[in-house]
């Protein structure tokens, strides 16, 4: 008989099989924790915009998307912030937009449904996953954030607000 040294075919493959199933779930969940971490980050530069939002609308006593953008520091070719002047029922309000940059491939596939239902009550954001925008509401009466809708087109809650 002779001595084998060495491994056969079928082993080897049977190797690179097992090696190429934990590759893919590897990958899988690498690609995961890379758009939830992204999507942490949008609504993170969201919080950062209400509050520069809060400090302009407090020294200026009006906001505008002009003024919000000089008072912050941010990269306008990841994100766009947008100030626009509504009004629901009776009351006014300014509604703060953001949304990632047309030229952004970082924030393209940005996915909110990866956020829990609590992050996003806690929130008081209201997010658009189709457009891909986050919405905030602050009331030009008493410069408090006001929770938006889930779909960020009305005010759910016109009360007191907080900071989120």
């Amino acid at each position: 008989m002779k001595n084998k040294n060495g491994f056969t075919l079928i082993e080897l493959l049977a190797v690179i099989a097992v090696l190429a199933i934990i590759l893919v779930i590897a990958t899988s969940s690498v690609i995961g924790t890379i758009k939830t971490s992204r999507t942490n980050v949008f609504v993170e530069t969201m919080e950062m915009g209400v509050k520069n939002a809060k400090s302009v609308l407090a020294t200026k006593g009006t906001l505008d998307t002009k003024s919000l953008k000089e008072s912050m520091d941010y990269k306008e070719n990841l994100y766009v912030f947008e100030v626009e002047n509504v009004k629901i029922g009776d009351k006014s309000y300014y509604r703060i937009i953001l949304s990632p940059a047309h030229n952004s491939s970082k924030f393209k596939n940005i996915d909110f449904s990866s956020l829990s239902d609590q992050e996003k009550d806690e929130s008081m954001f209201g997010y658009n996953n189709d457009k891909k925008e986050i919405y905030a509401f602050i009331s030009k009466e008493n410069g408090k954030l006001v929770s938006a809708s889930p779909n960020g087109n009305e005010v759910v809650d016109s009360g007191d607000g907080d900071t989120p």
